[in-house]
């Protein structure tokens, strides 16, 4: 800037040889700098690319650094808070719901208070994944079938052996204490494709709530854990209170559950018949060879 206030341009060359310095030398210097700013400009423009928003998220709530409620805060969002969302992934069910986005904190946040526009992914899915530990969100089909054949389908709503009201899949109609079942939003009687979307439903809640009773030092596979969330389907998570500390010992699940699932014959003082409640088939199920792990890490199929 001169003396006036005016600025005063000077054409700088883009590179300069050092006195007795080689040319070709510094055009090398100046070309792998080059190469390496576009690289990163490439990066960036590609990460750019694949996120997806901004969205405004419902109410206030916390991002956390695993995609489930157990995850730490890293940062909180009030509500109307602009997010963009960098990648999304399979987490812990919430309201039903197990998708979790990425933001640019680097958190995720449940996808249901995020208001996107759909329940799918609108930016591509995170690498590896970030999902856990905390276990897969799902259960193999294996355990789908087991669970379906269990419980066995009803259009209307009734009262179970324990006195609960119940329609289709072995739904709980609020709790158990709703006769009309008007939570579920649907019609009655059911059809078989209202029942399964029912039961594809509230599956998620029955996987989710197994993290609260377990820990790290429990190891599962695939099979063993969907006969887990059978097992939770039917007589509810806290039954896992009863003898998860044997898994998260490190036990053979094979063991455990063989030995414990067979206690479980009653429901509120009912004898159970053909509902699964310490059947062999789940027992069958957890002991049928795999080593896909499950939890604490949820690996691919």
């Amino acid at each position: 800037m001169s003396e006036t206030g005016d600025f005063i341009y000077k054409r700088v060359p883009l590179f300069q040889p050092q006195h007795n310095q080689p040319v070709n030398l510094t055009v090398s210097f100046f070309l792998a700098h080059l190469t390496s700013v576009l690289c990163l400009i490439i990066a960036s423009l590609a990460a750019t690319a694949s996120a997806a928003g901004p969205y405004p998220v419902k109410e206030g709530l916390n991002c956390r650094s695993e995609p489930n409620t157990g995850g730490g805060i890293v940062t909180s969002y009030a509500a109307g808070t602009q997010v963009t969302i960098t990648c999304a992934t399979h987490g812990e069910a919430v309201n039903g719901h197990d998708v979790w986005d990425k933001t640019t904190d680097g958190c995720f946040v449940s996808d249901w208070y995020v208001s996107t526009g759909t329940a799918e992914f609108v930016a591509s899915e995170c690498n590896g994944n970030p999902g856990t530990p905390g276990g897969c969100p799902n259960i193999n089909d294996a355990g789908v079938e087991l669970i379906k054949s269990f419980e066995g389908c009803v259009a209307n709503p009734y009262q179970d052996a324990g006195g609960k009201w119940t329609v289709g899949y072995g739904h709980l109609c609020s709790g158990g204490d709703d006769s009309t079942c008007s939570d579920t939003g649907f019609s009655y009687p059911l059809t078989e494709e209202t029942a399964t979307e029912l039961f594809k439903r509230d599956l998620p809640n029955y996987v989710s709530c197994m993290p609260q009773y377990l820990t790290d030092g429990a190891k599962l596979n695939k099979n063993q854990w969907a006969a887990l969330t059978s097992f939770c389907y039917n007589l509810g998570c806290g039954i896992l209170s009863d003898f998860a500390g044997r898994l998260n010992a490190g036990e053979d699940a094979n063991v455990v559950i063989g030995e414990e699932f067979p206690k479980y014959t009653l429901a509120e003082g009912v004898e159970l018949e053909g509902t699964g409640a310490g059947g062999d088939e789940e027992v069958a199920l957890a002991q049928s060879p795999g080593s896909t792990e499950a939890w604490p890490n949820c690996a691919a199929d």
